[in-house]
């Protein structure tokens, strides 16, 4: 997949710039409106974008936008948007899944891939709250530029990779894994630190990791400003940035 135009459809949301970005995808336009299937008022300007037709499994996957009058938000109406799409897929069975593009007047939008499994004869449709990103020009969106921008639409199962936050999930631990069994060969903490019985560090890098990973989670949220993360703004409050000095721990 193209993850220029990916970026770009984050800075300025538009049919014709997901357009673009789906070409990629052996992605045929073919626009038909579907408002007739909305029966709620928080949605307006239902169509039919196009399909996906995967090269490895042969699959036409349909691409759906609505438009949401209200401002979109992490958690917003996605049960309802869920059951948009899960109507779409039963008037329309021909189609082995979906994804679903909701957007707002500002530029956000949900991404939602929606497929069916088969118990037996009966076909269950994927649960609303996995294989789905909300994304936001205000916000960094990495996992959805790095597994949507990095994805293979070749297939459903590939697709569905994309799609999937458990891979992600699991490779970020496995980074994490990793990072910590380097660390506690590599880092030298103060003499008078707490060490393991065996004179290793492991406490202290574990504490060191889940710090990390708390002071980053509240960035991300906006909880803590971004400027205290760049050394050029730091530096105009705080004496000393060298790395012999503790003066950012203890102030920041």
């Amino acid at each position: 997949m193209n993850k220029q135009n990916l970026e770009n459809l984050i800075k300025d949301f538009s049919l014709e710039k997901l357009d673009e970005f789906l070409f990629d995808a052996n992605f045929a336009e073919d626009k038909e409106d579907f408002s007739s299937l909305n029966s709620e008022d928080i949605f307006s300007e239902v169509q039919k974008l196009g399909e996906i037709k995967t090269e490895d499994d042969n699959k036409k996957i349909v691409v759906v936008t609505t438009k949401v009058k209200k401002d979109l938000s992490e958690r917003s109406s996605r049960k309802r948007q869920y059951d948009l799409g899960k109507k779409f897929l039963t008037n329309q069975n021909n189609y082995e899944a979906g994804i679903f593009v909701f957007y707002d007047k500002h530029g956000s939008f949900r991404f939602s891939l929606i497929y069916p499994t088969y118990l037996g004869t009966k076909r269950v449709l994927n649960s609303f709250k996995r294989f789905t990103y909300f994304v936001s020009k205000e916000q960094t969106n990495k996992t959805f530029l790095s597994q949507i921008g990095n994805g293979d639409f070749s297939s459903l199962e590939k697709i569905k990779d994309a799609f999937s936050v458990e891979k992600v999930t699991k490779e970020f631990f496995v980074k994490i894994s990793n990072w910590y069994f380097w660390a506690v060969k590599e880092i030298h903490f103060p003499e008078d630190a707490e060490k393991d019985n065996d004179g290793k560090n492991s406490i202290g890098v574990i504490r060191l990791i889940t710090r990390i990973i708390f002071i980053w989670f509240m960035k991300e949220k906006k909880l803590i400003p971004d400027y205290l993360f760049r050394e050029d703004k730091v530096k105009e409050f705080l004496k000393d940035l060298s790395p012999e000095k503790t003066i950012y721990y203890k102030a920041i």
